[in-house]
């Protein structure tokens, strides 16, 4: 197997962020070493969908995230992961007081292990569970979302609040599956993420396929979604499920995809560039193309 398709199994290892272009191990890297990776994400926003599914047009929103994912072998098949958004930036105009608002925070960071428990020729299986903390309160509505277009009285009506924090912690378990080939890979995950404090549970998941497409490029193909789930029992002090463009809140369901292209530029260092967009089934979440430019580097 080359260099490069074990490079690609790294990739299994976190689908929604990682590129393909790790050296380690397949999922879980030998003990003492790793994977590091820091990444700036730029969302340019198109238009909002409401908990109905009914599409909302507003003015300029953007959002701008630096953010970072590492792992490191404990034992053989044993791996201890993080990911967190180090910084988060939203901007909204508001067309009644006619400005351009900006609001920065911090991120929530998760901790998780990642259990290979099968290695066999080239199948691998993997379980992984995570805990995401809320070390940001900032959980209030930030700025109210108006229509892009006055109505007929001159009057923007509201089709939102912002908000850019959560304030709950999510418990996330699920499997990962995968298989290598000489030059390309596929993969998959399915997982269950809790949310306390009463927010809706989570089904978690991705497919992709890895590519090598020469000695210094490689390509990954990628499908994901969370979908939410109304709780079987509820409670009157449960939050309202959230109407914010910025998809942080309870509710929040989505479907993408995405296509990374990674470059090895020096040995164990690899630039990327990520394109994410949504294929539907987007509930309380803003829509529009994600760009992502990265560097990585194994250890």
């Amino acid at each position: 197997m080359s260099r490069r398709v074990r490079g690609l199994w790294a990739a299994l290892a976190f689908a929604l962020a990682v590129s393909a272009s790790s050296a380690s191990a397949q999922w879980t890297p030998q003990p003492g070493h790793g994977y590091v990776k820091v990444w700036a994400k730029w969302l340019l926003g198109f238009g909002y969908v409401d908990g109905e599914g009914d599409y909302n047009g507003y003015q300029n929103y953007h959002e701008l995230f630096l953010a970072t994912y590492g792992d490191v072998g404990i034992v053989d098949g044993l791996a201890l992961f993080w990911h967190t958004d180090i910084v988060r930036g939203f901007t909204l105009r508001d067309p009644v007081a006619d400005e351009l608002r900006g609001h920065v925070t911090g991120g929530d960071p998760a901790l998780g292990l990642r259990w290979r428990f099968l290695l066999r020729d080239r199948l691998a299986m993997a379980l992984v569970g995570s805990v995401r903390a809320p070390l940001i309160q900032r959980t209030g509505e930030r700025q109210v979302v108006y229509e892009r277009h006055p109505g007929d009285d001159g009057v923007y009506d509201r089709v939102g609040g912002l908000r850019i924090g959560a304030g709950t912690w999510d418990l996330t378990a699920g499997l990962k599956v995968g298989y290598a080939f000489d030059t390309w890979f596929l993969g998959g995950s399915l997982a269950y993420q809790a949310r306390l404090k009463g927010f809706d549970d989570r089904i978690v998941w991705s497919a992709e396929v890895g590519l090598t497409l020469n000695e210094k490029w490689g390509c990954t193909i990628r499908a994901n979604g969370a979908h939410s789930m109304e709780p079987i029992r509820s409670d009157p002090d449960d939050p309202p499920r959230s109407e914010s463009p910025s998809g942080i809140g309870n509710g929040v369901s989505w479907m993408g995809f995405a296509v990374e292209l990674d470059y090895e530029l020096l040995e164990r260092w690899y630039l990327g560039l990520t394109i994410e967009g949504g294929l539907g089934f987007l509930r309380r979440q803003t829509g529009g193309p994600v760009t992502s430019l990265s560097l990585a580097t194994t250890y």
